[in-house]
């Protein structure tokens, strides 16, 4: 059975090359497609893994209110004038989009975030890949 599929496909390809040539370009860009798919896939993937553990909470000691509100900005300044190195980290959602604004001059060095005290970029900052800005 397989030998006489096998043939009637070869003696159509024999009389119709340029359907051959079409299978094997159609097939051929399939798999440059899909690779190129994969490719992009394994990136994103990096990028979030390497977004995440730059912002990811457990790394650095976090200053919270007991339930679980924002720290008000008086307190925020009577921290730093006591010499607290404090950054301020403003979290919210915008649909199903998690947002998270920090402030670069005061970001630690131990965040993996540009900037950072006393080794502050903000022109990297600024003008780094992914970066939204926006009025308040």
């Amino acid at each position: 059975m397989t030998g006489a599929v096998l043939s009637a496909l070869v003696g159509h390809w024999r009389r119709s090359p340029l359907q051959l040539i079409t299978l094997l370009a159609g097939l051929a860009l399939a798999t440059a497609l899909w690779s190129g798919v994969q490719a992009i896939n394994a990136e994103a993937r990096a990028s979030y893994d390497a977004a995440a553990s730059a912002l990811d909470e457990g790394t650095l000691p976090r200053i919270t209110r007991a339930d679980g509100g924002p720290i008000a900005q008086d307190s925020y300044v009577a921290l730093r004038r006591a010499g607290w190195l404090v950054s301020p980290v403003i979290e919210g959602r915008l649909g199903e989009v998690r947002l998270v604004g920090i402030e670069p001059l005061t970001a630690p060095q131990g965040s993996g975030l540009p900037g950072g005290v006393g080794g502050a970029d903000l022109g990297a900052f600024l003008s780094g890949p992914g970066q939204i800005l926006a009025r308040p």
